[in-house]
Formats: structure tokens, sequence, C-alpha cells
């Protein structure tokens, strides 16, 4: 693929091959979480996938939804109405409904509203750099500036920094500044639109600063340093090479036996995450 900012479908995107930032993170869990791990949609990722398509391309969401009216997802009827809707973005009435909630509430935002002004949605782009070649999938450009989209538990400051720290968003977003400006020659802002899943889902925009852009590039180099380390051995290596001593998480350390929340759950994932 050529190297700039192209309109494609997910396919043609798909079948491009080059690095990018939802197969790199795996890195800073294992290198064989990298080489060998799949990457499966979720229920939450497909809920995710109806919202970022009714926010940011409603006319597409209306052509390419479908409601279902069963009460379960298997069985005959089922199998029959997946058939019959090949291709369609299925969903029961109470995620319809909230599609169209979450909607509603960013294009209600006026924060949100000047972020995703004008400008050109699901734009793939494509750019080299340490002499290799990545891509990704930018939810929305203007040539002043690139925005993000994201569900999520919580849009509140210090609950969406952990959030956004824990899924390493900072990466990504130096991966995408960086990748536009190979293309443009311009570096441009990275903003967030982040929607809380749960009524009455606040709208909170955040930037991203330049210190934390420089952290993702720290990040993105040790990442390549570990990928081209076992790109030369062949060797694919898990968390350790030998034993670990058992020790107890941080958040044991108190005396509280209660963990944190699934950090997991606390994104609704967009299937334009796995970008």
């Amino acid at each position: 693929m050529k190297h700039g900012i192209h309109s494609l479908t997910r396919d043609q995107y798909g079948a491009v091959e080059a690095l990018h930032f939802s197969g790199l993170k795996m890195l800073d869990v294992s290198a064989a979480s990298y080489k060998y791990g799949e990457q499966r949609e979720t229920p939450s990722m497909s809920r995710g996938t109806a919202a970022h398509m009714a926010i940011l391309e409603p006319a597409r969401f209306v052509e390419e939804s479908v409601l279902f009216a069963g009460k379960v997802r298997n069985g005959k009827a089922w199998d029959e109405f997946q058939a019959a809707n090949a291709g369609k973005l299925i969903l029961n009435a109470r995620e319809m409904a909230e599609c169209e909630r979450i909607s509603s509430a960013v294009r209600g935002s006026a924060m949100a509203a000047d972020v995703l002004r004008g400008g050109a949605c699901e734009q793939a782009i494509f750019w080299s750099m340490f002499g290799l070649q990545f891509k990704g999938l930018v939810d929305h450009l203007r040539t002043d500036q690139i925005a993000d989209l994201k569900t999520t538990k919580s849009a509140a400051p210090a609950e969406f920094a952990r959030q956004a720290w824990s899924l390493r968003l900072h990466v990504q977003a130096s991966m995408y500044v960086d990748g536009i400006k190979a293309i443009t020659g311009m570096a441009l802002p990275y903003r967030i639109v982040a929607v809380e899943a749960a009524y009455p889902h606040i709208v909170q925009v955040y930037e991203v600063s330049e210190e934390l852009l420089e952290r993702g590039r720290s990040d993105l180099r040790r990442w390549l340093s570990l990928y081209h380390e076992c790109s030369a051995s062949g060797r694919w290596p898990g968390y350790s090479t030998g034993p670990l001593v058992l020790q107890l998480p941080p958040w044991a350390s108190s005396g509280h036996g209660d963990p944190p929340p699934d950090e997991d759950e606390e994104f609704i994932p967009f299937l334009g995450d796995d970008k």
C-alpha cells in the first residue's frame, strides 16, 4: 500500500501487512503474546463498534445495523437470522437504544462537536519509520487535529487517566501523530473524545500532552527493540526464561484483599481499536 492517507474498507485495510498498535501493544505482555496470541471480537467490542458507527457515521449505522427481536442469541431462529443478515451489525432493542443515546450525547456536547466537526472519519494511514512499515486507522482526521473516540466506564479525569494508561493509549497517540507527520509534514494535536457507556453518557474531551507523547515514543522504541531481537533470533519467549518468585500484587500490600476492577472491562472497545 502506498504511503499516505486512504479511505478503505476494513477488509482492504486488514489485508495490508504492516505493524500496527493493537498488535504491537501485546509485546508489553510478552513476545509470545504478540507472535502467537489471537485477538477475538468480544460482545463489548461489538457494542463499541455499533456506538462508534452511530456517532461518526450515522448514515452507515442506519444502513448496516439490523434489529434482532429474539430473546437469546442461539438456536435455530438466531442461526437463520444471522444467515439472512450476513455482514450486518446485529443489535437487540436495548443495544440499539443505547447506541442512539450515546450518539445523541456526543452530538449534544459542545466540546465533542467542536472536535468532530468537518474532517473525515475512519482514515487508513500508512507510513514508515525506523526502517519498518506501519499502518493505523484514525477515527477522525482534520488538517488541524487527530481525534480518537472512546466509550468508557468513566470519563472522570483520574479514572480515565488510569484506563488510558492501562491500554497504552499514549503509544497509539504518539504513533498516529508521528505517522501523520511522516505523511504530511504536520505535527497535529491528538485529542480523545471520551463518552461514558452508562447513562447519562457524560462526554469529556482530552488532549494528549507532548510529555505523554514522548513517553509513548519511548515505549514504542522499547517494544520495537524486543520485536527486532525476537525476529532476529526466531525465539518469542513468554514471561520469563526461568522460574519467577511469586509476590503479592501492589494492591494487596495495603492489607486489603480486594483487587481493583477488571481493567479489560473499563473501556467498551470500538472495532476501530484493532488498528
